[in-house]
């Protein structure tokens, strides 16, 4: 068949009866032309059928999901529903998928179907040639890791070889963590697309030979967690690394679901001092053998459409280093990726995915939210209770502004604010029309080209001559007087990071620099830090 099923379905207990498919391409991109029919029946062949949709077949959403609810709440009898992908004539182009409903149950299954085949030149799945990879990202590590003696264990697999690189680590101390102390993963396909379904585990030193290593997979966001837990005496990173590990894909060491695909490992991970921490870790699919990307992978939102050529040169030229993504037209320091996708659903939901310049979750966003008229929903006639919310560990920040269809129409607004409520985005609208109930999902990511937006004329700055293509050779660069320390800024620095290591306050360092936004320091920036 053309379409197969990768791994078996996923099933999690909600409050009501749903079925998540998501259709993938032979890139293992959203394909959201493809015609799946969907019937209910004995097993195991659901023939002859007891319930047939009204439609002779449904299409897949925009991000590639086909979400079908089958009961409002618990399945008040054993039944079993059937979905496949069919052609124009209504030949099949998979195998019937099975999603047995107990009764009493409420459940939620979410798999994927992909297409089988060559990938075309547009994009490189798993297993294809290297010369038709996508470029390797880099890694991204919060630097306050290798004090604390956890690593990234890499891999070096033969060329063509797919596997799960870890292209981002980022460390939540004890003030940052809100009281959690997870690992929190997000998995990312070769398309740099969200990817569930994928197995991750955890194992931890000491574990006895009977035990098996935890394993979990990845939900519709390609997001999962696991909790980490103390020890009697608690771990002293000084004295060595942390007792648990963490990988996705293999080795499956419970030998329940062997992908042949391997990942590379954190390891050392754990609660110092038995204080709640989290580690927020990014894996990508990619093949060995293809060339290293610099600085980042395209975000993972999925129904973004592909990134614009490079062609299109109305972005002035950058100002800050080459190691720094090129600044946004809007000169924001998050930009939109693409307008908003709406699909119809149940309810009225915004869905915010916040992305750092590595493309990897920003759970630590800060995004207001309100509701006002258009264009730019002031005054507010709603407010959030909260100043703002921060996004999970996955990146999205989910916000349900109707639990039906909308009674009237109401424009919502979100836009990510620093420490002190300055803007660091433009106000994103997501209009919601009266008696309609949609689901709106956008991605804004730090440092990208703002999307093609043909109701804004684009108005290249051709009149700017006098700004040098090089960056400022000594942009905050002042040599330190006595007694004060120079220091450069490293990628996934903060002010409150830095200020914690030279044992000062971030103030102290921000009235030093001139300093008026602190979240807008950048890489190669020199800071200087003023005696204790």
């Amino acid at each position: 068949m053309p379409y197969k099923l990768l791994g078996t379905p996923i099933v999690e207990d909600h409050a009501e009866c749903l079925v998540r498919l998501y259709v993938r391409d032979r890139n293992g991109a959203p394909n959201p032309g493809a015609r799946v029919k969907i019937w209910a029946g004995p097993a195991p062949t659901g023939q002859p059928a007891y319930w047939r949709d009204d439609a002779p077949f449904r299409n897949p959403a925009a991000s590639g999901m086909l979400e079908f609810i089958s009961m409002s709440g618990p399945m008040p009898e054993n039944r079993d529903y059937w979905m496949q992908i069919v052609d124009n004539n209504g030949a099949a182009q998979s195998d019937p998928i099975h999603f047995p409903f107990p009764a009493g149950k409420a459940l939620w299954y979410i798999t994927t179907v992909q297409e089988e085949g060559a990938p075309t030149s547009a994009g490189a799945p798993a297993g294809s040639a290297p010369g038709a990879s996508a470029p390797i990202p880099g890694t991204t590590i919060d630097e306050r890791l290798a004090a604390m003696n956890v690593r990234v264990e890499t891999l070096n697999p033969a060329a063509g070889q797919a596997y799960w690189k870890i292209i981002s680590v980022k460390f939540q101390d004890e003030l940052e963590s809100g009281g959690t102390h997870h690992v929190y993963y997000t998995v990312l396909d070769e398309k740099g697309m969200t990817a569930p379904g994928v197995p991750i585990h955890m194992d931890w030193m000491g574990r006895e030979a009977s035990d098996v290593p935890n394993q979990a997979f990845t939900d519709g966001n390609g997001a999962a967690n696991y909790a980490l837990y103390k020890g009697p005496q608690g771990w002293r990173p000084a004295e060595g690394p942390g007792p648990y590990s963490a990988w996705v894909g293999d080795p499956d060491l419970r030998g329940s679901r062997k992908t042949n695909t391997p990942g590379e490992k954190i390891i050392g991970v754990g609660l110092p001092m038995n204080r709640h921490v989290n580690f927020i870790v990014t894996w990508r699919k990619v093949i060995a053998g293809a060339a290293s990307q610099q600085p980042a992978p395209a975000a993972q939102q999925p129904a973004r459409p592909a990134t614009p050529p490079p062609a299109q040169p109305a972005p002035p030229a950058p100002t800050a280093p080459a190691t720094t993504p090129a600044p946004a037209t809007s000169g924001m320091t998050y930009q939109l990726l693409a307008p908003p996708v709406s699909e119809d659903h149940a309810e009225c939901i915004i869905h915010l995915f916040v992305r750092d310049n590595n493309s990897a979750p920003d759970p630590t966003a800060r995004v207001k939210v309100w509701a006002g008229p258009a264009p730019t929903g002031q005054p507010a006639y709603w407010r959030d209770d909260v100043p703002f919310r921060n996004p999970a560990a996955s990146g999205r920040l989910e916000f349900i502004t109707m639990g039906g269809p909308m009674p009237e129409n109401r424009d919502y607004w979100m836009q990510v604010v620093d420490n002190y409520g300055k803007a660091l985005s433009d106000p994103i609208h997501f209009p919601f029309p009266s008696g309609k109930a949609i689901w709106l999902t956008a991605t804004l990511q730090q440092g990208a080209p703002a999307p093609a937006q043909p109701a804004q004329p684009a108005t290249p700055p051709p009149a700017q001559p006098a700004q040098p293509a090089t960056p400022p050779p000594a942009q905050s660069a002042p040599s330190a007087p006595a007694g004060e320390t120079a220091y450069t800024v490293k990628g996934g620095d903060t002010l409150f990071a830095i200020a914690r290591k030279f044992g000062v306050t971030a103030q102290d360092i921000s009235k030093a620099n001139n300093i008026t936004n602190p979240s807008l320091i950048k890489p190669g920036q020199v800071l200087k830090i003023p005696k204790k």
